[in-house]
C-alpha cells in the first residue's frame, strides 16, 4: 500500500503567505514597467472611469444595486456584472436608463490633449 500514509491526513495546501505581504500597489507598478501591459491598461481608462463614476454616484445617491436595478427594469446581478467591468455589450439605452435613475446625464468630454 503506497498512499495509505497519505489518506488519513488533510489536503496539501498552497502556501501564499509571501504574496500577501507584498502590497499590490507595488505588484501593479511592477507589472506597468512592461510597456506592452502599460498600453492595455492605458486603453481600459475609459471603461474604468465610467464604473468609478457609477458606483460612487449609487453610493452617494443611498441606492443598493437591487434598487438601481428596480429603478432601470432590470435585476441586480445585471448591475453588480455593469459594476464589476463587464460593459461589452451594454447599450448606450442602458446607460441612458442608469445615469436617469441616478439624477445625472451621460456627457462626452474631449480626452486632455485632443482639442
Amino acid at each position: 500500500m503506497k498512499h495509505a500514509s497519505r489518506k488519513n491526513k488533510a489536503p496539501r495546501r498552497a502556501d501564499y503567505s509571501r504574496l500577501a505581504a507584498i502590497p499590490f500597489a507595488e505588484i501593479k507598478a511592477q507589472i506597468l514597467k512592461d510597456p506592452g501591459a502599460r498600453l492595455e491598461y492605458d486603453a481600459l481608462e475609459p471603461e474604468f472611469e465610467v464604473i468609478s463614476s457609477l458606483i460612487r454616484m449609487r453610493i452617494q445617491r443611498g441606492m443598493s444595486q437591487k434598487e438601481l436595478a428596480d429603478a432601470i427594469g432590470t435585476k441586480q446581478p445585471a448591475i453588480a456584472r455593469i459594476e464589476g467591468g463587464y460593459l461589452k455589450g451594454i447599450s448606450l439605452s442602458t446607460l441612458v436608463r442608469i445615469a436617469g435613475a441616478l439624477q445625472a446625464k451621460l456627457v462626452l468630454v474631449p480626452a486632455e490633449g485632443r482639442m
